[in-house]
């Protein structure tokens, strides 16, 4: 069985659009304010004078694998504000190095364009102020484990 993955927006800044929910159905996934980014953030105001969010901000790894354990990982493309992923342990910043992309599970959160330069690690309650913060989801695992 293959499981589908998907983005399910929590929150954002006023002055970004970005759709509400995202199916995790390719193999790279690119969050940016680019238009032709997968996720295309429409960008005004403090967002966009500030340049929260790069123009290919954070790039989502999808293996094509029907396997149980396939793993999805987050990169940061070196963006000024970063990307963070908050979960049981605490809010990460993903690195920008390919070898070293960050594991998402459902129910992490994947906080875009966070804080200018950041560190390594965030409190989530300051991760949750970034342009837009998503929520993983897979309704198949999560109906599982109900």
């Amino acid at each position: 069985n293959h499981h589908v993955y998907h983005l399910e927006l929590l929150s954002k800044h006023g002055d970004v659009e970005v759709p509400s929910k995202v199916t995790l159905d390719k193999p790279t996934v690119r969050i940016g304010s680019l238009p032709y980014c997968e996720v295309h953030a429409k960008c005004k105001g403090v967002v966009k004078r500030d340049r929260m969010i790069s123009q290919i901000h954070t790039i989502i790894t999808v293996p094509v694998s029907l396997a149980e354990d396939f793993k999805i990982t987050v990169l940061d493309n070196t963006s000024l504000w970063g990307t963070y992923v908050v979960n049981k342990s605490g809010g990460r910043k993903v690195p920008s190095k390919l070898t070293l992309g960050m594991q998402v599970l459902p129910g992490d959160l994947l906080c875009i364009g966070v804080v200018r330069e950041g560190p390594l690690e965030l409190d989530a309650k300051d991760a949750g102020r970034a342009a837009c913060v998503y929520r993983v989801r897979c309704f198949d695992i999560e109906n599982r484990e109900i």
